[in-house]
């Protein structure tokens, strides 16, 4: 099945300025780490920033799936598959 355009990139790049503005804030105060389950790092940054995309995308293109590093998948049965790391 061939990809099909993205169906709002206004909606899409309104999403990705927020996360910048998160993630900006991040390191103007500093970064946290965390330590997953597995013992891995995950910066609390990216965790923020996952959180606003994840917010955007589910408003945006409620029936489209979310893939999501942190979050893992939710949602299906759209016309798009969104893969977020931040």
């Amino acid at each position: 099945m061939p990809a099909t355009p993205c169906p709002d990139l206004t909606a899409l790049l309104r999403m990705v300025a927020e996360a910048d503005g998160v993630a900006r804030g991040c390191f103007e105060r500093g970064l946290a780490v965390r330590r997953k389950a597995d013992g891995t790092p995950v910066p609390d940054c990216d965790l923020a920033c996952e959180a606003v995309l994840l917010a955007g995308l589910a408003l945006s293109f409620p029936a489209d799936a979310i893939e999501s590093e942190e979050s893992g998948v939710s949602g299906g049965g759209g016309a798009h598959r969104w893969v977020v790391d931040p």
